[in-house]
């Protein structure tokens, strides 16, 4: 279980191995490859295949609401040069969006995850404030809704 409130719970699944991972996907850990390192250390400590995992990507805060700061922005385009300028929507009056989404998918499918094997929920936690909390839509006042894995022995 992990703790939440415009980060995404990221599920990951291998249904041969029947090993779970649970993540938490929001900028530090997307930064730090979290994802990546998770699916690489499934393949080494339990033998997964990437090619039979299953990720789910929970709501967070979407690139509608995600306004960010040259500090954020810097630091992507220090870790993904080639790919950073996709992570981010100008929203004008030099306001610039992170979309964590794209992120997401970049190193999921960077990991070697097959397309079809990913499910997002495209849900924009800022948005819809009757459903989920968000830290940035309610300034930092806030609860926390979970992430939850449960794996359930095959026998």
């Amino acid at each position: 279980m992990i703790l939440i409130a415009d980060c995404a719970a990221v599920s990951i699944f291998d249904p041969k191995q029947n090993v779970i991972a649970l993540v938490h996907g929001g900028w530090r850990g997307t930064v730090g490859r979290i994802i990546q390192k998770s699916i690489s250390i499934m393949n080494e400590v339990f033998g997964c295949d990437p090619s039979d995992i299953l990720v789910g990507v929970g709501p967070s805060i979407g690139p509608c609401c995600y306004e960010v700061k040259e500090d954020v922005i810097s630091i992507f385009q220090k870790e993904f040069p080639q790919q950073a300028q996709h992570f981010f929507v100008p929203k004008g009056n030099e306001r610039i969006h992170l979309d964590m989404w794209t992120a997401l998918r970049y190193q999921i499918l960077g990991s070697g995850i097959r397309p079809d094997h990913i499910e997002e929920s495209g849900i924009c936690t800022a948005c819809h404030l009757d459903e989920f909390y968000s830290y940035r839509a309610e300034r930092g006042k806030t609860g926390r809704f979970a992430g939850l894995l449960v794996l359930r022995s095959a026998t």
